[in-house]
């Protein structure tokens, strides 16, 4: 009886886990956009990448641009991290 609870609850939490991770890069998106918007920039994403497996984020196709028409364009923004200093403390 303990074990198919404890299984349910592993389940459980694997679920949550797994669904947190599919909304961080929409959840970037999101607030990244809202905060330009703030700043008074009309701002376009076209995608966020988050692997954890390749530890790399990315931002790709960023466009900015203000009242004035100036702004800014980004192809790619990336970054690698390494899991290997987690790993050995």
């Amino acid at each position: 009886m303990k074990a198919r609870i404890f299984t349910k609850i592993l389940l459980a939490l694997i679920v949550i886990v797994v669904i947190c991770l599919a909304l961080i890069p929409t959840t970037i998106k999101w607030l990244a956009t809202d905060w330009l918007t703030q700043q008074g920039l009309d701002t376009h994403i076209n995608d966020v990448d988050l692997s954890l497996l390749d530890s790399r984020f990315s931002i790709n196709g960023i466009k900015s641009t203000n009242q004035q028409g100036k702004g800014f364009q980004l192809g790619e923004f990336a970054i690698d991290f390494s899991w290997a200093p987690l790993r050995d403390n």
